[in-house]
């Protein structure tokens, strides 16, 4: 029985208390057809029914339709899957033909904004993705080869809104298993799943980590996903802390000026501190529309070490055509269309 098998008795527990679901809560279940949301949605429905959670399950299925005709095929399998189950199947169909340009990042962007939509319409509190430990540590190697910071290093939670705007939370179940796990668990099940062949190209960066990094890690440390999970959690305590620094930096140095731009005297950066200073520089930026993904550590750090030398002068960095950002002998300020001095 699904119920009793020691798959489901791990993720229960974390239903409740890293994913923050109460009994009888709705539950939108994200299902691929690949073996890690099968493995998620046969978990999910051997908890649902039990007398302490009543859950209330459906199953959404994303058709991106990049991949031909095996995409329709992994969405019938879905849809089959949740009448052998009994579960309400709601499918949404996406258009990225026309986005060319970081494709992955769009059709995930857009997939999210689907699932909230779906969720709302069914009246779902949450949706549940199938995202593991090893996912957690592929994602963290990635952004440890980007160079990422505090809040890159975080990756996934438990447990945070689906979208801006939204009451519908985004719950990870599956951050303490690993793809063995899920594997052993769906075979002890005779359930079967669909392969995504697009998953083993490693041109891509995460693929090639899967297929030749991991097993490596794995053996000298079995429990490494687990690790991850674990060192991702710290990191998100970590930049609550550095938030809190931030929003108290801005609080005692920032002074606001009546055309919009924003100043701080240069004594008082030397003293907040470069890990704070960064996210400080980064957060008013993007409050200016900058985009997030152009304001990296290689993009702010010169204006950072110009704010905290000791050297006079004008110094102007032109982040945009209008943004741009002044270190002066007292001064560091931001604004739009500053005149050169």
């Amino acid at each position: 029985m699904p119920s009793r098998h020691g798959f489901v008795k791990a993720i229960a527990p974390v239903l409740r208390h890293h994913c923050d679901v109460k009994a009888g809560a709705s539950i939108m279940v994200a299902v691929s057809g690949g073996a890690d949301s099968v493995a998620l949605l046969r978990t999910l429905a051997a908890i649902a029914p039990r007398r302490r959670w009543q859950l209330q399950l459906t199953i959404a299925h994303v058709q991106h339709h990049l991949r031909g005709s095996a995409a329709e095929q992994d969405a019938d399998f879905t849809r089959l899957l949740a009448g052998q189950l009994g579960l309400p199947f709601a499918r949404c169909d996406l258009d990225l033909t026309a986005e060319q340009a970081n494709l992955e990042d769009r059709a995930r962007k857009a997939r999210y904004a689907a699932l909230d939509e779906l969720a709302q319409q069914h009246g779902a509190s949450f949706v549940a993705t199938a995202h593991h430990g090893d996912d957690q540590l592929e994602t963290l190697l990635m952004r440890l080869l980007r160079g990422s910071s505090v809040r890159g290093m975080a990756a996934m939670a438990w447990n945070r809104r689906l979208a801006p705007g939204t009451d519908v939370r985004l719950i990870r179940p599956m951050l303490y298993c690993d793809r063995v796990g899920v594997v052993s668990f769906l075979r002890d099940l005779d359930q079967p799943w669909r392969e995504d062949h697009t998953n083993y190209d490693v041109t891509r960066l995460r693929a090639l980590l899967r297929r030749d990094v991991l097993p490596q890690l794995h053996q000298i440390r079995p429990d490494v996903a687990r690790k991850a999970v674990q060192f991702a959690q710290h990191m998100r305590s970590m930049h609550r802390l550095l938030n809190d620094a931030v929003e108290q930096a801005r609080a005692d140095h920032i002074r606001y000026d009546v055309d919009g731009s924003v100043s701080i005297d240069r004594p008082s950066l030397r003293r907040i501190g470069d890990p704070v200073l960064y996210q400080l520089l980064r957060r008013l930026l993007i409050e200016m529309n900058l985009g997030a993904d152009t304001l990296t550590r290689r993009a702010l750090m010169p204006i950072i070490n110009a704010a905290c030398d000791r050297k006079g002068g004008h110094r102007r960095f032109d982040l945009s055509e209008n943004i741009q950002v002044m270190v002066t002998r007292q001064t560091l300020r931001i604004g739009r269309n500053l005149p050169s001095l």
